[in-house]
């Protein structure tokens, strides 16, 4: 039987895929706990929404993607007046920055804490597989 899985199903797939599963299993197990509903016009159409929605989405983070790894984005660190620094930039830090500047949804990974004047890189995971860089420049707060 084709159904349209609402839900992740580990094992048999992801949200909003379509799958041939036996037909015991759709009606004993996946439609009694909304996991998945028969395949129909009604499912269709909502698939098809779903993909559209899938694709806006891709191209919107491509595009956040493309404008983050062309230009640094620019932090500031508490330094002393003999060059050490007080602060430390966390992932946390950069996602909130990034959420200022109208980059949505992405988790910041940073190897360790930046606490260092300069330019560093980070990896920014939008999910679904997409990931891109940022450079982000820190310069002493004055």
């Amino acid at each position: 039987m084709k159904v349209l899985l609402l839900k992740d199903v580990k094992g048999v797939g992801r949200k909003m895929e379509t799958r041939d599963v036996s037909d015991g299993y759709a009606r004993n197990f996946l439609f009694p706990k909304g996991l998945a509903a028969p395949l129909n016009s009604q499912t269709s159409a909502l698939k098809k929404q779903s993909d559209s929605n899938e694709e806006s989405f891709v191209s919107t983070v491509k595009e956040q993607m493309l404008r983050l790894e062309t230009s640094p984005i620019v932090m500031k660190l508490a330094v002393g007046s003999k060059g050490e620094i007080f602060d430390s930039i966390k992932s946390k830090d950069v996602e909130e920055l990034l959420e200022q500047l109208g980059f949505e949804g992405g988790s910041v990974k940073l190897e360790r804490p930046i606490r260092s004047l300069g330019n560093h890189r980070a990896i920014i995971d939008f999910g679904r597989g997409l990931t891109g860089s940022v450079t982000i420049s820190v310069e002493a707060k004055q």
